[in-house]
């Protein structure tokens, strides 16, 4: 047995555990596999904190398929801001993750108590991120569907009207990375539809290929980013808030930076609490 210490945060759905120790790539997998099996913690993922390699970074996140994934990376703002006091109202840091060589640039900001309140990261653009048609294999059909690649993740967009809960998404998740053959980590199928507020709303299904884990998310930033990118948020938008299934919305912004667009999510935090297990 080996005592594990972590860190446990909702970023507005999506619970995301860090592990805080130094743990071995070579066991990460494995290690994941028994948090998430065990449900003592009720998570959706987990992430593995470690030195930077970089000077410039905090930080590295180290998903547990190595893929990308946004509401980690807003999870780990929140323990970093938690960890470094004095507390500021906003706090930036720079840190690196899997999925991508891009450092990226997560926010947060605090109450006058110190407890964060919102949690933003970075998209990596190290890829022209546009849409594709393609056809997607689901429930025995083949339907139409959008598909956008991020550095590390992969979505599919579909209607909602197509979810179902007992579809054998894994079936889908092979034929999909066979079909189009897909080299990121992980992939999601996001199905959307506008809520009763004239917002978009997203139902997320991802796949971990290393772990081979299936999850019905709570929420999911970068598929969240994804839908975004097809309604337009690089042409112009604003900005679009896009409500997740755990009731939370998170917003998607572009920034420009001289001539460059940078593209951010962002929401509010739903809780985080520290303490250690034995696996």
């Amino acid at each position: 047995m080996t005592k594990v210490n972590y860190a446990l945060i909702d970023p507005g759905g999506n619970a995301t555990v860090l592990v805080l120790d130094k743990i071995k790539r070579s066991l990460q997998n494995f290690l994941a596999q028994k948090i998430m099996a065990g449900n003592q913690l009720k998570c959706e993922q987990v992430g593995f904190i470690e030195p930077a390699r970089s000077k410039r970074a905090l930080l590295r996140l180290q998903m547990m398929g190595g893929e990308f994934c946004a509401n980690a990376l807003r999870a780990t703002a929140v323990w970093l801001s938690q960890i470094n006091k004095p507390a500021k109202v906003i706090k930036n840091y720079s840190v690196e993750t899997s999925g991508t060589d891009q450092l990226i640039a997560v926010t947060t900001q605090t109450d006058y108590r110190g407890y964060v309140q919102w949690a933003e990261t970075e998209i990596p653009m190290s890829r022209e991120l546009k849409t594709e048609k393609i056809l997607l294999d689901l429930g025995g059909k083949r339907v139409p569907a959008q598909m956008i690649q991020l550095d590390g993740i992969t979505h599919i967009l579909v209607p909602n009207r197509l979810f179902r809960k007992n579809l054998d998404f894994r079936k889908a998740f092979v034929r999909l990375y066979k079909d189009y053959k897909i080299k990121n980590e992980a992939a999601g199928i996001i199905f959307c539809k506008k809520n009763s507020r004239g917002r978009f709303a997203i139902k997320p299904v991802v796949y971990v290929r290393k772990t081979d884990t299936i999850v019905f998310e709570t929420s999911c930033a970068s598929g969240t980013i994804c839908l975004a990118i097809a309604k337009g948020i690089l042409d112009g938008i604003k900005e679009i808030f896009v409500q997740q299934p755990s009731s939370y919305d998170l917003i998607v912004r572009v920034e420009m930076t001289g001539q460059k667009k940078r593209i951010f999510v962002g929401g509010k935090i739903r809780g985080i609490s520290t303490g250690s297990m034995m696996i």
